[in-house]
Formats: structure tokens, sequence, C-alpha cells
């Protein structure tokens, strides 16, 4: 005796996207991730600050390779231990700045259920500081960028952008619907 398999009602069958209907949600989401300005805020902010700390730490490792090479080509001693205690430090610097991200991040993940758990996690930990931050970035690597390759790689960067843009959105549409089926199905189950 097979059973007719139940059919979700219309409303849950709506397209997951990325868009201006997440911006719209924001200020209905706000005051339930930070019902008072105590400890979850700070988290957050601490969380975007060691998120500008680690970008910067991250453009400042990747010009160690270049200056390891140049001192190696002219046999300069002493400034190749310049460079490499430097980018050492660097680099445990990057380190302790993902452990203290990490170990914050725990320390706000507090939830009840694990559903929710992950929403918060992504908003607060992921979406929230790298939207209020990523501006700032954008304008520091675009700085960076025309003082090293003027007008035209700025242009080329955020040619490269818009287009790559464009493919991911018909690339990843297809599987957002499939992870949201997925994750629909993975609740119906439990």
């Amino acid at each position: 005796m097979d059973k007719e398999p139940i059919s979700p009602p219309k409303r849950y069958n709506r397209d997951h996207r990325f868009g201006l209907r997440f911006f719209k949600s924001i200020p209905t989401l706000f005051p339930l991730f930070y019902p008072t300005w105590e400890w979850a805020f700070l988290f957050t902010f601490v969380i975007m600050v060691l998120n500008a700390l680690s970008e910067w730490l991250t453009n400042q490792i990747g010009h160690y390779p270049g200056d390891m090479y140049k001192v190696l080509l002219v046999k300069d001693y002493h400034g190749f231990w310049h460079i490499f205690v430097r980018g050492t430090f660097m680099y445990i610097a990057k380190t302790a700045c993902l452990a203290v991200i990490t170990f914050v991040s725990w320390l706000l993940d507090q939830r009840i259920t694990q559903d929710v758990e992950r929403v918060c996690d992504r908003l607060a930990v992921k979406i929230i500081p790298v939207f209020l931050s990523g501006p700032f970035v954008i304008a520091y690597y675009t700085y960076q960028t025309y003082q090293t390759a003027e007008l035209l790689g700025v242009g080329i960067c955020y040619g490269y952008f818009v287009i790559g843009s464009i493919i991911n959105k018909f690339l990843i549409s297809p599987l957002s619907k499939w992870s949201a089926r997925v994750e629909k199905s993975e609740g119906d189950f439990r």
C-alpha cells in the first residue's frame, strides 16, 4: 500500500536568491540577532575588525615572495634575514588573527537549534561583517591597483569582476535551487 507523497504548500517552492529581498529583511532580522547592544554586537564588531586586519595581513604577506626573490638574486644576507623574520611574524599574526576570529565566532554561535545556528553564523560571522567592511576593502585594493597598474588595471579588474558575476549568476542560480531542496528535504526527514 503505497502512499502519495505529501506535496509542500506553494509558498515553500519559491526561488532562493540573493537580492533586494535580502536587504529588505535586514531591518527585521537585526533586532533578532542583536536584541541588546551587549556581547553579540561586541563579538560581531571584533570579528569585523579582525577580518579587516586579516585582509591587510594577507596583502602584506603577498609582497614577501617577490621581496625574497629580489634579495636572493642580489645575495643580500641581511635583507634576506630581515624579510624572513618580518614575514614569519606576519604569518604568525595572520594565523593568530584567524584563530581569534574562529574563537569569537564560536562564542557568538550559541543558538537553540542547528538551523538557527546556521543562519545566525552565516549572517553574524560571514555576511554582516563582510558586507560592512567590504566597501573599505574594495576602496583599499582599488587604490593599491591604481598605484601599481593605473586606471587601465583598475578597469580590467572591475571588468573581470562584472563578467565573473554575470557568469556566476547563471551557474549558481540552478545550484541554489537544488541546495534549497536538499535543505528542505533534510528538514522534512528530521
